[in-house]
């Protein structure tokens, strides 16, 4: 049995139609939720929103520099960095490198 949200503060898809439907689960399914962040939520183009993903790209070349000299006895090449790790961002070549330069020894 679904339960119906209504109010004026129910989303509404473009037909007008209720935008969210909420269904009855079985005894055995567990489920976890959180109703307010717990951590801030930067708003985009922000200087925090930046320092932020500045951070976390670091972070991620050190962290996976580190995984495969472990798994393999070697690092990653820059390539390596720009195809696999940041494949699906637009992050650029320049900006990249200043990132691998602070955690890695890089030559060119």
């Amino acid at each position: 049995a679904s339960t119906i949200i209504s109010g004026s503060s129910a989303p509404t898809n473009a037909s007008g139609g209720l935008g969210v439907i909420l269904r009855a689960l079985p005894a055995n399914i567990y489920t976890v939720a959180q109703t307010e962040p717990r951590l801030k939520v930067f708003s985009p183009n922000t200087n925090d929103e930046k320092k932020f993903v500045n951070a976390m790209f670091s972070f991620q070349v050190a962290k996976n520099i580190e995984r495969k000299e472990i798994r393999d006895g070697e690092g990653l090449t820059f390539d390596d960095i720009k195809d696999r790790l940041f494949a699906n961002t637009n992050v650029p070549i320049n900006q990249l490198r200043k990132h691998v330069k602070q955690v890695a020894n890089f030559d060119r």
